[in-house]
């Protein structure tokens, strides 16, 4: 169940009359999809919050100043630019960080807490720039400010997240994400109403099973499955499959101490369970974002924003995860674009 929800979304969540629009007119033949219209009328800075803070990195910062200046400000991902040129060379956000670490973590440093201590001060020490994009999810893509929001559709149902948002002189002003699109569209969802009314299984969502971790497994098994299967988020399941938790981008804020406490393992919370790991972060992993096959489209959107969250579980009569129906997925279907390259599964 969903008992948490933002203001502005709960008018959206009452019952609604059926309405009058349909996908198809008589004969099956398509109606002309209203986003798309909008979408190509309305420029990137019309949907874009004005007063938003952008946190920008630059390549001369390490590993280290990048964590502390994400934790700062409670942030996943920074744009980085240039430090000569303030050119935009792409976005470094925590999975690639993690990507950047596991990938040249050995097993054999697991069991030699002195040698994990000297291989994580030596990969703080590197260069931000040599993590962009290890995580393989968001490449580096920027848009001018006054481009049609409908040019950044294609990259978003690939799985791309965010884009840098640029004006005439090239300097990045703002960030558009998948989040911001959705926000946009959500109160002019009567435009389109018999999509929202039909069932995650209705819109064929949700056929694959998704990638799961034990409740009990080490944090670093988590983020190698996580960089190693190009996704941003794990369904955490007990002893008997069903759904405790959910282990994703925005729980590794905290994840590698920000002080400068020299006797402290930066990264030593990778070798605790994951559920101790979500539980220390003060991450608040319950109740978890779940619905089932059953559950219509505009419920699942409006928890998707109403939870500030990038995805919600689809779980059967046991509790047990059996799918998984993400922002990138809402997006395929509500511009309704097949786009053959997925870039990431969630």
């Amino acid at each position: 169940t969903f008992d948490t929800m933002a203001d502005p979304l709960e008018e959206y969540m009452k019952p609604r009359p059926k309405r009058k629009h349909r996908r198809t007119a008589k004969g099956g033949i398509p109606q002309e999809n209203p986003f798309i219209k909008l979408l190509q009328e309305t420029n990137v800075d019309q949907i874009l919050p004005s007063q938003r803070k952008i946190v920008v990195l630059d390549d001369t910062n390490t590993v280290h100043e990048a964590l502390k200046l994400l934790s700062k400000f409670q942030i996943i991902s920074a744009p980085v630019l240039d430090v000569d040129t303030k050119r935009f060379l792409g976005f470094v956000d925590m999975l690639d960080i993690v990507g950047f670490v596991v990938s040249m973590w050995e097993d054999s440093i697991m069991n030699d807490p002195s040698l994990a201590y000297s291989k994580s001060m030596a990969l703080l020490s590197h260069a931000v720039k040599d993590c962009i994009d290890m995580s393989g999810i968001d490449p580096m893509c920027d848009v001018k400010k006054n481009s049609a929001v409908f040019q950044c559709i294609g990259l978003f149902q690939k799985g791309v997240h965010r884009v840098a948002v640029s004006n005439d002189m090239g300097q990045i002003v703002n960030i558009l994400s998948q989040s911001d699109i959705i926000r946009f569209l959500i109160p002019k969802m009567d435009n389109y109403g018999d999509l929202f009314d039909q069932t995650v299984q209705e819109c064929g969502l949700a056929t694959r099973p998704p990638l799961t971790v034990r409740d009990t497994d080490l944090t670093i098994k988590a983020l190698k499955l996580m960089h190693s299967q190009r996704v941003s988020a794990l369904a955490v399941v007990d002893e008997e499959g069903r759904l405790v938790g959910n282990f994703s981008a925005s729980d590794l804020k905290g994840a590698a101490l920000t002080d400068d406490d020299a006797a402290s393992d930066p990264f030593g919370s990778f070798m605790l369970p994951v559920l101790q790991f979500l539980k220390q972060g003060g991450m608040s992993y319950f109740p978890v974002a779940s619905c089932t096959m059953k559950t219509t489209l505009s419920f699942v959107l409006l928890n998707l924003m109403g939870l500030r969250v990038h995805r919600i579980w689809v779980v059967d009569e046991n509790q047990c995860p059996t799918g998984v129906v993400s922002l990138t997925d809402v997006m395929k279907v509500i511009i309704d674009q097949k786009q053959p390259d997925r870039i990431e599964q969630y």
